[in-house]
């Protein structure tokens, strides 16, 4: 894996279109000049982040910054996201996913936002937050802070098919916590009211 790589430009493509829903887990871009990207090799990786969110619900979007070299030809990024566990053990079942995006080469990082109309349930709020590229040489980006809303372990887990797996608990490949920069938009989920005798009436008047 290559332990680290400065972007000295920053590309922000205006704010991002806001998904219907509240935002349940939010680590945003904070991290002052250069910003590394210290996940990724010359093949493609699968980067998992563990992400302890407000509220479960029903998934309608997400935020995530993303970098593509700007040597390589325009490569699709893949998004998922599994169940996790308080303690962050190994990623469980798909709970959304997968999400295509195209990312154009650029020597900085992108901001990018999609909308998930398929709205899949997030029933846990232990989740593992997951990105892979079609290329080598591009990748998540990092952020050394904690999450503002929400909860990171600071736990980065790297699938690496031709080296074996990697877990990054901060201070081990870049100095910080093991955190990338996106956000989880839900549709939090409401209770059903309980019935009453009055509605049960109702509904036989």
């Amino acid at each position: 894996m290559r332990k680290l790589v400065l972007l000295v430009a920053l590309a922000l493509l205006g704010q991002p279109a806001h998904a219907a829903g509240v935002v349940v887990f939010d680590n945003p871009h904070r991290t002052t000049f250069p910003v590394p990207v210290p996940y990724f090799d010359d093949h493609p990786l699968i980067v998992y982040d563990d992400a302890h969110t407000t509220a479960t619900g029903v998934l309608t979007g997400f935020d995530v910054w993303l970098w593509n070299n700007k040597n390589n030809p325009e490569s699709d990024a893949t998004i998922w996201i599994y169940t996790g566990d308080p303690n962050d053990g190994m990623p469980g079942p798909l709970l959304a996913g997968p999400y295509t995006i195209p990312v154009p080469p650029q020597v900085a990082m992108q901001l990018f936002h999609v909308d998930t109309p398929d709205h899949p349930a997030l029933p846990t709020k232990d989740l593992w937050f997951a990105v892979t590229f079609t290329v080598g040489f591009a990748g998540p980006v990092w952020d050394g802070h904690d999450a503002v809303t929400g909860v990171s372990h600071n736990i980065v887990r790297v699938h690496d098919p031709l080296y074996g797996d990697e877990v990054d608990t901060g201070q081990v490949i870049v100095p910080g916590p093991a955190n990338l920069m996106f956000t989880l938009y839900v549709d939090p989920a409401v209770p059903a009211a309980a019935p009453t005798w009055g509605k049960i009436k109702a509904l036989y008047h």
